[in-house]
């Protein structure tokens, strides 16, 4: 009983030095200020530790030492056709959106640019770089997978079977970045031929 009684009396103790000892006043324009100021540098110091995350250096394509023996090997060759294919049949859609802003871009992204079959052509790719270049073209992959799925989304057409020009300016735009992104790539996989 004695114990339960300590035990009750340390509580109580606790609770009396977590109440306030006056009456809280109300928050001012000022105080209030100040709290959002304390709370937006507490968010942004954590921030700051993980800069090097985001911003680490990668390899130059120019630098990137190739695996030639992984070069040569069958699955990469065959990565490598499927790799041109993809990048010059988005230079193809460019091309059809000029000459037609309302050609049915999505129904090709959808079916010549199935993610899982783009993602292993890019997988099957890796033997080929190192562990820092792999970083660098990691990078680049993801940016073209997303851009594939924006691009498929800005293709699709309204209600009435039509483009809008903010649609068509978003598409040109994502073909665009995308045939920039595979000619990135492309000179990480020739770098170390010249």
């Amino acid at each position: 009983m004695a114990r339960l009684s300590v035990a009750a009396l340390a509580l109580s103790a606790s609770a009396m030095a977590l109440a306030p000892q006056q009456a809280p006043k109300l928050a001012t324009r000022r105080s209030l200020g100040g709290f959002v100021g304390a709370a937006a540098a507490a968010v942004a110091a954590p921030a700051l530790a993980y800069e090097g995350v985001y911003s680490m250096e990668i390899v130059k394509a120019g630098d990137a030492v190739l695996d030639k023996e992984a070069l040569n090997s069958g699955p990469v060759k065959a990565a490598l056709g499927d790799f041109k294919g993809y990048a010059v049949g988005i230079v193809n859609l460019q091309k059809a959106l000029a000459a037609n802003d309302q050609a049915d871009v999505a129904k090709t992204l959808k079916t010549d640019y199935d993610f899982v079959k783009v993602r292993a052509t890019f997988n099957a790719l890796t033997p080929v770089f190192d562990e820092d270049t792999q970083k660098g073209v990691d990078r680049i992959t993801r940016g073209i997978l997303q851009d594939l799925v924006e691009a498929e989304a800005a293709a699709k057409f309204n209600d009435k079977g039509q483009r809008t020009p903010k649609k068509l300016a978003l598409l040109s735009e994502k073909l665009t970045k995308l045939d920039g992104s595979f000619r990135k790539l492309f000179s990480y996989l020739i770098a170390d031929s010249k």
